[in-house]
């Protein structure tokens, strides 16, 4: 066996790819708050928890705070709200909002100077920057 098949355990049972996971829990609860909330749709802590598990990270309630802090003071906007007992959290502030990429996507499948395979592949690129709840916008 060589060193790239070797598994080490670290700490409380820890291996390396887990600990190599962790070092992208920030990036994958950024990626995982803009694709899952928007004006319309929040997370709870759970449903984050779910999402991150999805991508191979495992985290702790407090871990996440701390993370959404961190992307707070980076200039990420997130709102959290509470019903009854549970904290819900989506992000609030977006490059670009519904309204915007709407007039963006309508101008773009009106337009004479733009073909059918080149609005998709510009469609495909402006998907990255709305909730999948707002994908429909791009629909040719």
């Amino acid at each position: 066996m060589d060193d790239s098949d070797r598994i080490d355990r670290i700490g409380d049972g820890e291996t390396n790819i887990e600990r190599k996971n962790q070092k992208l829990k920030l990036l994958y609860l950024y990626k995982v708050l803009m694709e899952y909330t928007d004006d319309k749709h929040e997370l709870t802590l759970s449903d984050i928890l779910e999402h991150l598990e999805d991508y191979g990270i495992k985290a702790e309630r407090k871990s996440i705070y701390t993370d959404m802090e961190t992307l707070r003071k980076f200039g990420v906007k997130i709102e959290c709200s509470q019903y009854e007992h549970n904290y819900h959290y989506r992000i609030s502030s977006r490059i670009l909002d519904r309204e915007d990429l709407q007039v963006i996507a309508n101008s773009i499948k009106s337009s004479d100077a733009v073909d059918k395979r080149s609005a998709t592949r510009i469609f495909r690129k402006l998907q990255g920057l709305c909730s999948v709840y707002d994908k429909d916008i791009f629909e040719i």
